[in-house]
C-alpha cells in the first residue's frame, strides 16, 4: 500500500524551514521534491500541522521521486529592511514579486503559487503550467504539468498533447522549437510586464540582454517612474552591488511587505490579457 502512494510523498524541509503553513511563513520558501499537487494541498489544509507531516513522512522513509530542477529549501527570515544589512531581504523582496506576479497574471490565489513552489515546481514550470492555460483552448494547469510530468522537457509534453500555441507569437514559438523552457515562460511573463508597466517590446528585450530575470525586471519596471531612471539603470544598480533592492524600496518609503501587493495590483490593472 505504501508503495501505491509512493509517487504522492514528498520530503518536507527540516526545522527551521517547516513552521507553519501560512503563505507569510512560506513567501521565501524556494522549491522542495515533486509531489502530486491535489494531495499536497489536502494535506496543507487547516487542521493539520506541518511537523504531524513531516514525521510520518519521515517514518515512511520513501525516497522522493524526480524534480524538474534542483530542489532546495530556502527560509527568508528577513522581511524588513535593516539599514546595517540592507541586502538581507532582497531574496525576499524577488520572491514575492516573483509569486505576486505569477499569481496575479495567472487570476489564481497567491497561496495556490507558493504551495506549487513548495512542491518542486519552478517558476518557468508555473508559467507555462498556470499562465499558459489562459491562453490556450481547453487545457487545464494540472493537464499540462501531467503532462511534463511525462515528457523529457516542455517542449516534449506540448508535442505530445498536440498543443497549439501559435497564437502566442512569434518569440514563443521560436523558443519552444529551441526546447528552450525558460525562454518560452520568459516570452509569456514579458507582455503582461509590458502592459502592466506600459512599456514597448525594446525595453524588454534590453532587460533580458541585461541578464534580468522576471522578478528583477518586474521590480525594475515598476521602480522606473518613481525614481525617474530606466529600468536598466536600476537593475545596473542592483546588479554591480552599487545598491540593493532594498535600499531602493526604502529611499522611497514602501514597506518591503507591500511590494508583492503593489506588482500585482499593477498587473490586475492593465496587465491582464
Amino acid at each position: 500500500m505504501v508503495l501505491s502512494y509512493s509517487k504522492y510523498i514528498w520530503a518536507l524541509p527540516a526545522a527551521p524551514c517547516v513552521k507553519a503553513l501560512s503563505i507569510k511563513s512560506l513567501e521565501g520558501l524556494s522549491t522542495m521534491p515533486k509531489t502530486a499537487r491535489q494531495l499536497f494541498a489536502a494535506w496543507s489544509g487547516p487542521g493539520i500541522h506541518a511537523t504531524l507531516v513531516t514525521m510520518f513522512l519521515i517514518m515512511l522513509l520513501i525516497p522522493t521521486p524526480r524534480a524538474h530542477g534542483n530542489v532546495s529549501c530556502h527560509c527568508f527570515k528577513e522581511r524588513s529592511f535593516k539599514p546595517a544589512q540592507p541586502a538581507s531581504a532582497d531574496p525576499y523582496i524577488l520572491a514575492t514579486t516573483r509569486n505576486s506576479l505569477l499569481a496575479a497574471a495567472a487570476g489564481i490565489d497567491k497561496g495556490t503559487v507558493v504551495r506549487q513552489r513548495m512542491t518542486g515546481a519552478s517558476e518557468t514550470d508555473l508559467w507555462l503550467s498556470n499562465y499558459l492555460s489562459t491562453r490556450v483552448d481547453n487545457r487545464s494547469a494540472d493537464q499540462l504539468l501531467d503532462a511534463r510530468d511525462q515528457a523529457s522537457s516542455w517542449a516534449a509534453a506540448f508535442d505530445a498533447m498536440n498543443l497549439n500555441t501559435e497564437k502566442l507569437g512569434g518569440i514563443f514559438q521560436t523558443t519552444r522549437k529551441a526546447d528552450d523552457a525558460d525562454g518560452m515562460a520568459r516570452s509569456l511573463a514579458d507582455p503582461v510586464l509590458g502592459r502592466a508597466f506600459t512599456v514597448p517590446e525594446p525595453t524588454l528585450a534590453q532587460m533580458r540582454d541585461t541578464g534580468a530575470n522576471i522578478a528583477e525586471t518586474a521590480l525594475s519596471l515598476y521602480l522606473t517612474g518613481q525614481l525617474n531612471q530606466t529600468p536598466e539603470s536600476i537593475f545596473s544598480e542592483v546588479k554591480e552591488g552599487k545598491k540593493t533592492w532594498g535600499v531602493l524600496l526604502n529611499s522611497l518609503g514602501i514597506k518591503i511587505e507591500t511590494v508583492g501587493d503593489r506588482i500585482a495590483e499593477a498587473v490586475k490593472g492593465k496587465g491582464k490579457q
